[in-house]
């Protein structure tokens, strides 16, 4: 009888979801190039460094992405980085949130969460 490798499951799960990154990380990055070469077609010459921020932010998740694919035995003991990645995903929505979004419309968000949804 041959004997299932331990992990497998596991190890294609790790791979699926490192795929799954690296096409968000290029998906963002790509949106953020056209951005930048939008910005400059406008003749702005100082870009936000907000955009910044999330550019850097998606290429390190595509190299990222790129180094941690194979199934090794080590990509587990690098949790910390997929943590730190996770955060720096979040910083990046909220920060892209308030480029895009008017203060007006955050703040009567904020009023419908606090009110349980109710318009007057």
């Amino acid at each position: 009888m041959r004997e299932r490798t331990k992990g497998s499951a596991s190890r294609g799960l790790s791979v699926f979801l490192r795929v799954f990154e690296l096409a968000c990380g290029a998906i963002v990055l790509g949106l953020l190039g056209r951005a930048f070469y939008l910005i400059d077609n406008a003749g702005v010459y100082d870009p936000n460094a907000r955009l910044v921020y999330s550019a850097v932010i998606a290429a390190m998740t595509i190299i990222h992405a790129i180094f941690f694919m194979p199934p090794l035995g080590y990509n587990f003991w690098f949790f910390p980085i997929d943590f730190f990645f996770f955060v720096a995903w979040l910083v990046v929505f909220c920060v892209l949130v308030t480029v895009s979004v008017p203060a007006s419309l955050v703040v009567f968000w904020v009023w419908m969460l606090k009110n349980g949804g109710v318009w007057c």
